[in-house]
């Protein structure tokens, strides 16, 4: 019988990559809040401990570990420690990834570094952690694996190609791995999110206005009349890592305010249209 007992994760081992703001704190706040106990995992050691920090200040359990998503050896380590300290996991949160630092232009400006670069961060990375995870929870014949893709990786965005591409692998890699895994017991599904409100998101949005005059639209673009908060989706994320979703693989979660439901997903109008009503 369903009740809210249901979106409990009393005594699941979380793993959360890239946790250390934004979103990915959020999830991992969200996760400790439902009663797991969270390995956070991040590039940055001052961001990690952060999370950390807040995740005790609740009265959770939580360790943290810093991991380079991007290098094999970084995520194995990861894991081993992971392993070490709680000899499981239950839970992978696949929250790593973005564009600061690194934003593309116009794909067929875009040199082969940041294409590269791109495709490390946001696609790569993802085969990483689930190819040291995967095993594991093969050997427990359960697990849960969320991993955060984009709605970029659903529809064309200007100077998003890349990192779309790479999204649009995402999604179509956690099809794949729900009919892979799926016998074992393990469910792989994806959230993805439009514009949320969160420091990475800002700092990208900000570069992409300064060098390529893309203003973000979303408040004007989603039928909610707003940006997404990283509550949100953690609330999302929260979802398919509970039992409530226990007969849920294979799923992308939109996460957008209704923006593609609608048709409006343009990141401004072309030259010369006024923005679209529909």
């Amino acid at each position: 019988m369903f009740t809210l007992d249901s979106f409990r994760l009393d005594g699941k081992i979380a793993l959360v990559a890239g946790a250390g703001r934004g979103m990915g704190q959020a999830i991992a706040l969200g996760l400790a809040n439902l009663g797991a106990t969270v390995i956070v995992a991040d590039l940055f050691e001052d961001r990690l401990q952060d999370t950390v920090s807040a995740i005790r200040s609740q009265g959770h359990r939580t360790e943290g570990i810093r991991v380079d998503v991007r290098d094999r050896t970084s995520v194995q380590n990861m894991v081993d420690q992971a392993l070490q300290k709680f000899e499981r996991i239950d839970i992978l949160a696949h929250n790593a990834g973005g564009m600061v630092g690194i934003l593309s232009d116009h794909v067929d400006v875009t040199d082969e570094g940041t294409w590269n670069s791109i495709v490390s961060l946001n696609l790569t990375a993802v085969y990483l952690v689930v190819h040291a995870v995967a095993p594991i929870m093969r050997k427990q014949q359960e697990g849960n694996i969320v991993i955060t893709a984009s709605i970029a990786g659903l529809v064309g965005m200007e100077t998003l190609g890349p990192y779309g591409a790479c999204k649009a692998g995402v999604i179509q890699l956690v099809r794949a791995l729900a009919g892979e895994l799926g016998p074992d017991g393990i469910r792989v599904n994806s959230v993805s999110p439009g514009t949320i409100d969160s420091p990475s998101v800002r700092e990208a949005g900000e570069r992409r206005l300064r060098d390529f005059g893309v203003k973000d639209r979303t408040v004007e673009l989603a039928p909610l009349g707003r940006k997404g908060l990283p509550d949100d989706i953690a609330g999302a994320v929260a979802y398919l890592a509970s039992p409530a979703s226990s007969y849920v693989t294979g799923h992308n979660l939109v996460v957008d305010g209704g923006r593609l439901a609608v048709g409006r997903h343009h990141t401004r109008p072309r030259e010369g249209q006024r923005p679209s009503s529909n």
